[in-house]
């Protein structure tokens, strides 16, 4: 069960990253 918890905040950090990468390609 701890297993599926780290997956999904492996993924919920990922979709972050891309959201910032996107947010910052979109100011500069």
């Amino acid at each position: 069960m701890e297993l599926l918890y780290v997956l999904a905040y492996a993924d919920y950090l990922r979709y972050l990253s891309v959201l910032s990468l996107l947010f910052w390609k979109m100011i500069c």
